[in-house]
């Protein structure tokens, strides 16, 4: 709550700073102002009034409103309404179609299916049921905005609850970019002992000399995710659940639960810092920063909306913003003038990341988790810390066809307990720390092979420590211009298994283990086809060394590798004002399907109606049903006294859920309506997020996302 309190007094001045520092005597050369009637409400826009004067400018555009991933790919502000936007309408604000939610947001999610064309070079701390709201490296943006920019998204809980994520950027100059933002989520639940309550704070910032000779960039995220933990459904109320006895089916606070006063936290500081030099630039290059204007005039938004509502209108919006990816500022396509081999640049990065888990129980369950060594309070903290400084060279030229970057990194973690906490686990588990350092090479090459664009990442970890290891990355992108994008991916991995697979300590006796596993081996090789006719996607991963949690919630290593394949095709049919937007997804595990699972059919079908209401359209809607449904399989139950999923053999959960909605726009917000799982009144109740664990009955969701453009 004081985290939310800070951030909220800092946009608010922030806010006041910069409507102050940005009025302007009004100008209207080079505009066409709208006449009286037919678009001029649009001058009334909630940031426009007669009483603030504005430099107007024809310059500035709505592509001049840039996102910056950390991998350097660029996407536009979006104040769009589509059905992707209906999707990622949750509290992670990501297409949630390979996850199957719990009844409550804020709260964990069982996996429908896997992503391992991505892996990390370095093993985590684990307790991974804690971390799908937990925003990693990759997941912080940078923005490059000519004007401040604010986003509120607002989404309705269950049972006294709410998720509020706000964003707030600042152009201090067109060099110095920083964004603050903050999501704050708490939400009760419907079933006993199901409080979430979480809290994001990013703040990131860009900065760049006048010339471009340095240039630095970096974030910090301080986040606590804090989950209370019932163990789900006991076995009487798990069969009144099942029959829906009369007594629980309006109130399921009167179902009884495992855990009544069990509570576990997931917190994490991170610092990121990359900054670099350029060593030698040439008059080419100096003549080419030139060439690149400051766009310091402000736009009237009025005109920005308008260019967006055209846009949209003309069905090109949708393209640009969501599908298409284009190099950033950053990292610009290379042109006669900076392709020579004196572009060379000096960097370093620092990464300080630290992550706490704590059990917290204060009446012991034996029942569940069996014995232990102590009768009073259960308070069990897990702590790690990672460091790692990077220096890297970076250059540019023809001759190697692109951009290339030669690094070398060193790190240090530390991982473990202040003391050993169970004496009876002794001498299987005799230390109460991990920890190391190791020295890391590698090399990045991003470059253009005739049509087509190639990406390609390696680094070695040698030694036999636990982060000793290697990655490889390759990808290659081929685009016949607005027709078809193919893209090719490879990627080799060997790291060690997470860290509380290797040590872990808890006052119950169960769950004490220090263990020397090998590393895991990861081979992924597949690709995508977007086109206008259709998407697809195929992966083929082989995994050698898979570590997962038994039924005991024991982590063991698999002796036979995995083969799993992975293929998914999606398909939106429009026959005037409806549409039918379809995503098929298969899975097949040929081999070690008795260690992982997942369903062989996944499918989200949605039916919808679009249309812009009322004279002058000034509503444009989505109003539709999504049906979704995935074949049953032995889900794994989760564990919440070790925040990770774990095998059983009793229960196959599968079943479809019917979703309706009303989403529409007006100007800059958009506005949600939802039914969740609207047959649930009169189905069978057999629909469970794990076992014990029942997935949300009907309810109503509203929420909204809301952009302002100074």
């Amino acid at each position: 709550m004081n985290k939310f309190l800070v951030f909220t007094f800092l946009l608010l001045f922030f806010n006041s700073f910069s409507s102050f520092s940005q009025k302007r005597k009004l100008s209207r050369s080079g505009i066409n102002m709208p006449k009286s009637g037919g678009n001029s409400g649009n001058i009334n826009d909630s940031i426009y009034s007669g009483e603030i004067d504005v430099t107007l400018s024809g310059k500035t555009k709505y592509t001049d409103y840039k996102i910056i991933s950390h991998k350097r790919d660029t996407t536009l502000i979006d104040t769009t309404l589509t059905i992707q936007k209906e999707y990622k309408f949750n509290f992670l604000r990501k297409d949630n179609f390979e996850l199957l939610p719990f009844h409550n947001q804020g709260q964990t999610f069982n996996n429908l299916g896997y992503d391992f064309s991505n892996s990390s070079l370095f093993p985590d701390i684990g307790f991974r049921a804690k971390q799908f709201n937990f925003y990693q490296i990759e997941d912080i943006n940078y923005y490059h905005l000519p004007t401040p920019t604010t986003q509120i998204m607002y989404r309705s809980g269950m049972e006294q609850g709410q998720v509020l994520d706000a964003l707030f950027t600042l152009n201090f100059s067109k060099r110095l970019n920083v964004a603050l933002e903050y999501k704050g989520l708490r939400s009760l639940g419907h079933y006993r002992s199901s409080l979430a309550s979480h809290g994001n704070f990013r703040a990131s910032f860009t900065y760049e000399t006048k010339k471009g000779q340095y240039s630095i960039k970096g974030h910090t995220a301080i986040q606590d995710i804090f989950n209370e933990e019932s163990g789900g459904l006991t076995d009487d109320s798990l069969t009144a659940f099942i029959t829906n006895d009369e007594n629980s089916a309006n109130d399921r606070g009167r179902l009884d639960v495992n855990l009544t006063d069990t509570e576990n936290y997931f917190d994490g500081k991170r610092y990121y810092l990359e900054h670099s030099f350029r060593l030698f630039s040439t008059e080419n290059n100096k003549k080419a920063k030139e060439k690149t204007k400051a766009q310091t005039e402000i736009p009237r938004d009025s005109l920005f909306i308008d260019k967006i509502d055209s846009i949209a209108k003309n069905k090109a919006i949708t393209k640009i913003n969501t599908t298409s990816k284009t190099d950033s500022i950053a990292n610009k396509t290379l042109s006669k003038e900076n392709t020579n081999f004196t572009n060379l640049k000096v960097g370093h990065i620092v990464l300080v990341d630290n992550k706490f888990y704590k059990f917290e129980q204060p009446t012991l369950n034996t029942t569940m988790f069996g014995s232990a060594n102590i009768t009073g309070n259960i308070s069990t903290i897990t702590d790690y810390q990672f460091l790692s400084n990077q220096l890297f060279l970076d250059f540019n030229s023809k001759y190697i066809l692109g951009n290339f970057r030669a690094k070398v990194t060193h790190s240090t973690y530390e991982y473990g307990y202040s003391e050993l906490t169970n004496i009876n686990a002794y001498p299987n588990v005799n230390v109460d720390k991990l920890s190391g350092d190791a020295i890391s090479f590698g090399a990045d090459w991003n470059g253009k092979i005739d049509k087509f664009k190639v990406n390609a990442s390696a680094q070695i970890t040698p030694g036999n420590g636990r982060l000793a290891g290697n990655d490889f990355k390759a990808e290659a992108i081929y685009k016949k211009d607005s027709l078809f994008t193919i893209k090719g991916r490879l990627n080799i991995n060997s790291k060690s298994p997470n860290f509380n697979t290797l040590l872990h300590q808890s006052n119950y006796d169960n769950y004490n283990w220090q263990n020397n596993f090998e590393n895991i081996g990861t081979r992924n090789i597949g690709g995508t086809f977007e086109s206008k006719w259709g998407n697809a996607s195929l992966d083929i991963t082989n995994i050698d060394g898979y570590v997962y949690f038994d039924e005991n919630g024991t982590p063991q290593q698999a002796s036979e590798n995995i083969n799993y394949l992975k293929a998914k095709i999606s398909k939106e049919f429009k026959v005037g004002k409806f549409a039918l937007d379809n995503t098929i997804m298969y899975q097949n595990v040929s081999n070690g399907s008795s260690v992982f699972r997942v369903p062989e059919l996944v499918s989200r079908n949605t039916l919808y109606y679009a249309d812009s209401w009322f004279k002058g359209k000034p509503i444009l809607v989505n109003i539709g049903v999504t049906f979704k449904y995935f074949s049953k399989y032995k889900a794994n139950a989760y564990n919440p006294l070790l925040a990770e999923f774990q095998l059983q053999n009793d229960t196959e959960i599968g079943y479809p859920t019917f979703d309706v909605f009303f989403n529409a726009r007006v100007r800059r917000t958009r506005i949600y309506l939802k039914l969740d799982n609207v047959t649930s009144s009169f189905a069978e109740k057999n629909y469970f997020s794990a076992p014990s664990y029942p997935y949300r009955d009907f309810s109503i969701r509203f929420g909204l996302v809301w952009n302002w453009f100074i």
